[in-house]
């Protein structure tokens, strides 16, 4: 499909990612907000348990400051599932190599923190992230 469209009420402006094992993610706008930009998580068949599961755990860590919070969820009239959260517009890996001469002890030790009471605060859950990277 050509963007922009619509998916669950939310208007595509762009494909973040599209992975045809599990599904894709696309940065959206609610109509009535055309300011506000949000992650929409599509799942294919293959990807619906994975989804659900992502859904359960970020709705036990919801309202952390260093956790994604999830804003909706549905399904769509074929059949996807699918997730709305809170869209981060830069990645670790992105910030690491837009900055080739290092990001500076300062922000180094600022992000290394927020990353570690993100996890503190899963784990004190009993939820282990089991996909840490400067990608994610």
């Amino acid at each position: 499909m050509k963007e922009p469209y619509m998916i669950g009420g939310y208007k595509v402006e762009e494909t973040l990612h599209d992975n045809p094992s599990w599904g894709a993610v696309y940065r959206v706008t609610p109509p009535a907000l055309p300011g506000l930009s949000l992650a929409l998580k599509e799942a294919n068949e293959n990807g619906r348990e994975r989804l659900e599961i992502e859904k359960k755990v970020l709705l036990k860590l919801k309202g952390h400051p260093n956790i994604v919070d999830i804003v909706y969820a549905g399904e769509t009239d074929d059949h996807f599932t699918y997730l709305v959260e809170d869209y981060m517009p830069h990645t670790l890996r992105e910030v690491i190599k837009a900055n080739p001469q290092g990001i500076g002890y300062e922000n180094a030790l600022e992000i290394t923190a927020q990353i570690l009471e993100g996890l503190e605060y899963a784990h004190n859950k009993e939820i282990t992230h089991r996909d840490i990277k400067p990608g994610n």
